[in-house]
């Protein structure tokens, strides 16, 4: 499961949660570059 979430300082951050605990797994993030 993921999100992508998109900043006015154009800055992107993606995580990836657990479904059923909405734990989150795994994160990244940077510029839209």
């Amino acid at each position: 499961w993921s999100f992508v979430f998109r900043s006015k300082d154009k800055v992107w951050i993606w995580i990836a949660m657990n479904r059923e605990t909405r734990e989150i797994v795994a994160y990244a993030c940077g510029d839209r570059s």
